[in-house]
Parts: C-alpha cells; structure tokens; sequence
C-alpha cells in the first residue's frame, strides 16, 4: 500500500489496473482506489472462488473470501476477464451486480515472437506438441487415432513424425512409448521460448489437448492463442467451448472430441493427404486471428483506460 501510494503521487497517476491472480493484487488495488478515488480496472486471467485450481475452505474462511471477491466486483470501475467463463462466473454469482461492466479482452499472441523462417519441406509429415503433460491432458485418444490409420495401411510408419515437446508425466512417457508407434514418435524435455516457437513453425502441423473434465468447457489456455499465431494447422482435442470455438472462428484447424476416434483418425489422415499431394494444408481466416494479436487487445484494454479516466474527469 505504501509503496502503490508514493508511485501515484510521483507519478501522477490517472488510473489503477490490477491483474489477478494473486487475488491479493486485486485487494490492493480496491484499497488503493478507496485512498485516493482514482478509477480502477480489475483484470483477471481466472476466477476468484471456486474454480478448478482454487482451494476448498471452510466455512469462515470461505465467507471471507466471498466478502472480497464480491466487494472487489462491486467496486471496480470495470472488470477486465480473459475468457468468457469468468463473465459468466461472475453473472451467476452476482446477478445483482450490472454483468455490462465485465470486459472479455482475450490472453493472445505476439507477431514478434515468431522469427521469419523460409517454408521448409519436411521429409516426414510432422505434428507437434509443445507443453506439459499430465493426468487427464495426455495423448492416448490422438496416438489411438493414428495407430488406427497406420494399421489400415493408409499411411506407413516411416512417412510421419509425432513430436512432444516439454514436460510429461510417467503415465505419458508410457504411452509414448507406443509398440507401434514408437519409432516415429520423439521426445524432448523441455526448451526455452524461442527454440519452441521455432519448432512450431517447421511443423506441418499442431496438435492441442484440452483436458476433457467438467467445468474445463469454457477453460482457454494461452497456447492457443500461440498455436493460432503460428498459421499452422491444428489437430485440436477438446470438449465442446471456448477452445474448440476459436479453432472454428478462425479457421485454423480441425477439432475432435477426444472420445471420437474416427474424427482423430480423419484428421490426421486429411492433412497427411493434403500434404503428401503438396495442397494448402487449411484456409484460416487472417482477420479473425489478428483480433487476438496482442497489440489489439492492448488497444481495446487502451481504449478502456480512456474511457474511464474520461468519465471521472
């Protein structure tokens, strides 16, 4: 707080933005705006209370929290919320409590993170996975898709390459180790940011794996947003919601439900067709991708400020 006021008076600030989580930010901010009246937006990359990754309390703890979490909502300017399920967190828990002052500005991609690499002909249709495995998020339903169209004989061993990339759990590693599969598949631990963008882009493909649970519908991981950026195709996993929208807003790939092994089969064997003829692999659709460029969300988050601070001039 000490701190937050001598940078408001040095600085001469117009207005106040805090990024939760830590929802402690957004605790700091509400008191900073009682202080000194200045408007304030309040972002958040998830919920409040809960969510999935959000503690169980108990009772008194619990009332607390609601205490905050409502008192915060209630007294932002705006609210500023990185995937539609906060809003309609937010609208469920407090209908009492104009739902008009929740913002959706999305997580995104930035343009200068992806170097300016020539096409490269792969001799092997390759398809990657970059990030972390685990648990639900793992790739039995996509390497059973696969296995299938090789053991059809509609594509040889030799003619793909699957590559993961990061971290994985021992369950995963298991299954990578695919008796059939196993000699076209390769696994890296993990890399820095740019080596990663770099591999995405000498893919021919992506492969994206929503965890397939309840509530994980409206969830939207930032990796999409740089799967997108990269105008690769996408073999995308994912429940019906957010993640499986922006791939058909975009036009950048093709979505399967993970428990429909023929649509995974059909996929990767549609763009191993296109590639093996030498075809445009998909048609995305430029416009609505750049509207998840960085640089647009930050001028709608921008135009926000100005919008508040004008209001209380």
């Amino acid at each position: 707080m000490k701190e937050g006021l001598r940078v408001i008076q040095e600085h001469d600030i117009s207005a106040l933005y805090s990024s939760s989580p830590p929802y402690t930010c957004a605790l700091i901010a509400r008191r900073l705006k009682r202080l000194t009246g200045l408007p304030w937006i309040a972002g958040f990359r998830d919920p409040w209370r809960g969510f999935l990754s959000t503690p169980k309390r108990w009772f008194i703890p619990d009332l607390v929290d609601r205490y905050f979490e409502r008192h915060t909502y209630l007294e932002c300017d705006r609210m500023e919320v990185a995937w539609i399920g906060i809003r309609k967190d937010f609208a469920t828990k407090y209908p009492d409590i104009p739902v008009e002052k929740v913002v959706h500005l999305p997580n995104g991609f930035d343009s200068d993170d992806y170097p300016n690499i020539p096409p490269v002909q792969n001799e092997r249709f390759t398809v990657t996975y970059t990030g972390s495995m685990y648990g639900k998020r793992n790739p039995k339903a996509f390497l059973e898709g696969v296995r299938v169209a090789v053991e059809s004989g509609k594509v040889s061993l030799d003619e793909f390459k699957l590559q993961f990339v990061g971290r994985f759990g021992d369950e995963v590693l298991q299954m990578l180790r695919d008796p059939i599969l196993a000699p076209s598949i390769s696994v890296t631990g993990y890399i820095p940011h740019s080596e990663s963008i770099r591999l995405l882009l000498t893919s021919d493909a992506l492969l994206m794996v929503v965890d397939d649970y309840p509530g994980n519908e409206e969830i939207v991981p930032g990796k999409v947003f740089e799967y997108i950026g990269s105008h690769k195709p996408i073999i995308t996993l994912a429940p019906e919601g957010a993640v499986s929208g922006i791939i058909r807003e975009t036009r950048s790939g093709i979505v399967c439900s993970s428990h429909d092994h023929a649509c995974i089969t059909s996929a990767f064997l549609t763009l191993f067709d296109r590639w093996k003829r030498g075809e445009r692999l998909i048609d995305p659709d430029e416009n609505a991708i750049t509207q998840y460029e960085r640089r647009e969300i930050t001028k709608r988050l921008s135009s926000l400020l100005n919008e508040i601070t004008q209001n209380t001039r």
